[in-house]
C-alpha cells in the first residue's frame, strides 16, 4: 500500500478541464440563443414600424417615415447607424412588397 500513488490531483485537475469546457460552451450558446432572440426581437420591431410609418405617412415623405422608425427603434432600445437603419427599412419594405 506504501506505493500507491495519489492521483487526487491529477483528477481534480481533468475535472476542473472538463467542467471549464463545459461552462465555457454553455455561456456560448447561451450568447448565441441571445443574439438570435435579439435579432428577431428588431427584426419584429422593424417590420412595426415600417408598416406603422407606411399607414401614418402614406406614399412619400421617406425622410419623415425613416425618421419614425427610428424613434420607434430606439424607444425599444434599439440603437444603430443609419446606414444600417435605411438597409432593415429597404429589406422590410421589399419583404412588404412581395407578400403584395
Amino acid at each position: 500500500m506504501e506505493n500507491m500513488i495519489d492521483l487526487t490531483p491529477a483528477i481534480v485537475v481533468v475535472l476542473s478541464v472538463l467542467i471549464t469546457a463545459v461552462i465555457g460552451r454553455g455561456l456560448r450558446i447561451m450568447k448565441e440563443r441571445m443574439n438570435a432572440e435579439q435579432e428577431e426581437m428588431l427584426r419584429t420591431w422593424v417590420h412595426i414600424a415600417v408598416y406603422a410609418a407606411e399607414k401614418l405617412y402614406g406614399a412619400g415623405r421617406g425622410a419623415e417615415k425613416l425618421s419614425y422608425v427610428k424613434k420607434l427603434l430606439e424607444e425599444q432600445g434599439f440603437t444603430m447607424d443609419v446606414n444600417v437603419l435605411e438597409a432593415l427599412v429597404n429589406a422590410e419594405i421589399q419583404e412588404m412588397l412581395v407578400k403584395i
